[in-house]
């Protein structure tokens, strides 16, 4: 008996040229995914700088009207727990006029802002902080201590509190 596996005419790849090739295409899938989560990163990196950027002025333009910083008369420090909590919720409403009607009360990842109305307070050359904890949702900046500095990849702003 005779056993012809394979003519000259029959046409197909060998199990070797398909493995070649799923393999390549695999490699060039995860490059593409790692640039692509990059770029989403970064991306959400921006958002949250302008979003804190935007409520800086907006806390200045609620400032001018109410000649203090929300909460009025109060003090409130949304970012003394790991992860912020929803007391900046109240601030983030009182905002919402001068912010175009948008509540920003959680950073792109999801975390609440973190607030200290009176951070370095009761010195009358006091400032307020504002920071989104980052990437990694935690804050590493103590904004609760007077001599605290940015840390890890949490986005702060501060501003002069003159009440």
């Amino acid at each position: 008996m005779k056993f012809n596996l394979k003519s000259k005419n029959q046409k197909g790849f060998t199990l070797i040229e398909l493995l070649v090739v799923v393999s390549m295409m695999a490699l060039l899938i995860s490059i593409a995914s790692a640039t692509f989560t990059s770029a989403k990163n970064n991306a959400k990196i921006s958002t949250a700088q302008s979003e804190i950027k935007q409520l800086q002025i907006a806390f200045e333009m609620f400032f001018n009207d109410q000649s203090d910083y929300p909460p009025t008369e109060s003090h409130v420090c949304s970012g003394c727990t790991n992860p912020p909590n929803s007391s900046w919720v109240d601030v983030a409403e009182a905002l919402t006029p001068y912010t175009s009607g948008k509540v920003l009360d959680k950073d792109p990842w999801g975390n609440y802002f973190a607030y200290d109305k009176n951070y370095k307070q009761p010195c009358w050359n006091a400032w307020s902080v504002l920071c989104s904890a980052g990437p990694n949702g935690i804050m590493e900046t103590n904004i609760c201590q007077q001599d605290s500095i940015i840390g890890g990849d949490d986005i702060c702003v501060f501003f002069p509190d003159t009440d």
